[in-house]
């Protein structure tokens, strides 16, 4: 059994009998999954649609006081979240298509409607439009997600094409995420460290290893920003789809070492200093007993 509240249609139909014909197909069988409300005009269409969501809105381009493209235009504008499917007769197929193009989901040929054929459709459109809002929301999170990051994201296909970069990635790389699409990773590294880091690549891609190494972006003004890069495969079985890696900027943490390195390579060369005058000073030591008579 079935508890799910039917689906609430909006037919806008000048014809009766096309409108009864439609009417019958979804809301004529017991039980039917579908509850259909009929208006003959597009002012009524739009008063409707006003004070009520309809989920489904079935639109006659061929009504007493709308006509084309400029009526479905108005239906779109007053249920832009509604699914609008045309209804088409053989002299308007080409401007159903012209809507589908503006927004609607789709258009039905009135002299195919069938009490078998119908709902099915019907079905079928409404099922593809929630997986695609479905895909869109998820979508909408995974973004949102990684653009909350601080790590840059750099996703490519199975052909090493990137097909997504996060707000952190183009902070890091310097390259907005329309000069990321369709290029390969390897592109924003400093020439110093391609040779490198290509060769380390290499050896863990033969041996389907996890890839981990450290280089330089080298940003368009010439920017140098110090990177740790981790790279993971993304597989359906054993087949590869993609690749996705996570950038760390390091920059402070090398500009930290640099510093410590430097201190460290000063004293080192102030100790040398030290020995050397220390050395060069032993002819002229001299030591004295506790009455301090020279020895």
């Amino acid at each position: 059994m079935n508890d799910a509240p039917p689906t609430t249609v909006l037919l806008v139909e000048g014809d009766a009998a096309d409108a009864k014909l439609i009417h019958d197909a979804l809301a004529g069988a017991e039980n039917s999954p579908f509850r259909v409300e009929w208006v003959t005009r597009l002012s009524d269409a739009l008063k409707r649609l006003g004070s009520e969501r309809f989920e489904v809105v079935l639109l006659d381009l061929s009504l007493p006081d709308g006509q084309g493209l400029e009526a479905f235009d108005q239906v779109f504008q007053a249920a832009p979240d509604s699914l609008i499917m045309v209804l088409s007769g053989l002299t308007d197929e080409e401007t159903a298509r012209q809507a589908v193009e503006r927004g609607a989901h789709d258009y039905f040929a009135k002299g195919h409607v069938d009490a078998h054929w119908l709902p099915r459709a019907l079905r079928y459109v409404i099922e593809r439009k929630a997986a695609r809002g479905a895909l869109q929301s998820s979508e909408a999170r995974f973004r949102a997600m990684s653009d909350a990051s601080p790590l840059g994201i750099f996703v490519s296909d199975a052909e090493g094409s990137c097909v997504y970069t996060n707000a952190a990635y183009h902070t890091i790389s310097g390259l907005t995420l329309d000069e990321t699409l369709g290029t390969n990773w390897s592109m924003a590294i400093h020439p110093e460290d391609r040779e490198r880091v290509l060769a380390e690549w290499r050896i863990t891609a033969r041996d389907q290893a996890p890839f981990q190494t450290e280089f330089r972006f080298l940003q368009g003004d010439e920017s140098i920003v110090w990177t740790r890069v981790n790279s993971a495969a993304m597989r359906d079985g054993k087949k590869l789809i993609g690749l996705v890696q996570t950038v760390e900027d390091i920059t402070e943490r090398k500009s930290a070492e640099f510093l410590v390195r430097v201190a460290e390579e000063d004293l080192f060369m102030e100790k040398e200093r030290a020995q050397v005058t220390l050395n060069s000073s032993g002819d002229a030591r001299r030591t004295t007993d506790l009455r301090g008579t020279v020895n």
